[in-house]
């Protein structure tokens, strides 16, 4: 975090990395760190990491959120992705995020 406030750049930047930072931005209201990690996690969507994205996005980014919700709806296997831990644990954690995305994948559905 301190290379960004002193140089505006991050190196080395993963998708674990960004979340954090995204913490720490939101946190100490860097809006530039923010934009970065957001944009950056929004480029790395994968079934790997869209649950931690997803939360991130919940705690700190709306739209990031949406971006991740849409990524679950429309480009991901979501019979793999219920089998992750990480979705067991947002199910048990945080009950409404998952229904949240639930609900958004029904109307998807519907809409097809």
């Amino acid at each position: 975090m301190l290379n960004f406030v002193y140089s505006g750049r991050i190196e080395n930047l993963t998708a674990a990395i960004a979340g954090d930072l995204l913490f720490a931005a939101d946190k100490y209201q860097l809006q530039g760190l923010k934009t970065l990690c957001s944009d950056f996690l929004k480029s790395k969507l994968s079934l790997q990491n869209v649950v931690m994205i997803l939360t991130a996005g919940y705690l700190y980014d709306p739209d990031l959120k949406a971006i991740a919700t849409d990524y679950i709806c429309n480009e991901c296997d979501f019979s793999a992705l219920e089998e992750t831990e990480e979705w067991i644990s947002l199910v048990k954690e945080n009950p409404s995020v998952a229904a949240e995305v639930l609900v958004q994948i029904l109307k998807s559905r519907d809409k097809k």
